[in-house]
């Protein structure tokens, strides 16, 4: 599970197990814990007495380091659905579901990305979505992976002015428009396939 120590001492103050453990990074907001478990579920635990708040069940392992904007959290589970909660409650807002059919991926999702009033993220599809933060309705999507063996987007994405940057397991690096998600351009850096950044750029916008 996870638990809390004294920085000073390691004295341990509080501990929540969970079932087959923690499975993501936990986020700390307004002194509350918010993380992912193995056992299906998304919690949000008291920082300083360590009890639960709430528990949301996802039926499916999280893996997703969650983002907490304004009073919502975002998190992936591992059955490529993106969930918004409300952060006090744990209440449903919205979510999002990709089918997925690629018989193989690597464990672990995209950390939500939050741009004004839009989520953007990866799926293991090799898609990168833009998704409205209201309602969760889909606004845009591109493919950014070409490779056969994995498909993943499982990186946060980076948003300076108007383009989005994202990595990918193709060992591309991907700017994209922050507007409409059409890529801008490509650059190969090494990965599970290896292809010419000039010949993929083109086949992407085409």
């Amino acid at each position: 599970g996870v638990e809390a120590r004294d920085r000073f001492t390691m004295n341990r103050r509080w501990r929540v197990r969970i079932k087959n453990g923690a499975s993501s990074q936990p986020v700390l907001k307004d002194n509350t814990l918010f993380f992912g478990g193995n056992d299906g579920h998304f919690y949000a635990v008291d920082a300083d007495l360590g009890t639960t708040k709430w528990k949301f069940e996802t039926k499916a392992p999280v893996f997703s380091k969650a983002t907490v904007y304004r009073d919502h959290v975002f998190f992936l589970a591992s059955d490529d659905s993106l969930y918004c909660l409300e952060a006090a409650t744990g209440k449903w807002t919205w979510h999002y579901r990709r089918t997925v059919t690629a018989p193989t991926t690597i464990r672990g999702n995209s950390t939500p990305l939050i741009d004004q009033d839009r989520v953007i993220t990866g799926f293991s599809d090799g898609y990168v979505v833009g998704l409205s933060e209201k309602d969760g309705n889909l606004l845009w999507e591109t493919r950014v992976q070409r490779a056969s063996k994995f498909t993943d987007v499982d990186a946060e994405g980076v948003v300076d002015g108007k383009t989005i940057y994202m990595p990918s397991y193709d060992g591309g690096l991907y700017a994209l428009s922050r507007d409409t998600g059409k890529v801008l351009w490509f650059t190969d850096v090494g990965g599970s396939k290896k292809v010419r950044s000039e010949e993929h750029t083109s086949e992407l916008q085409s």
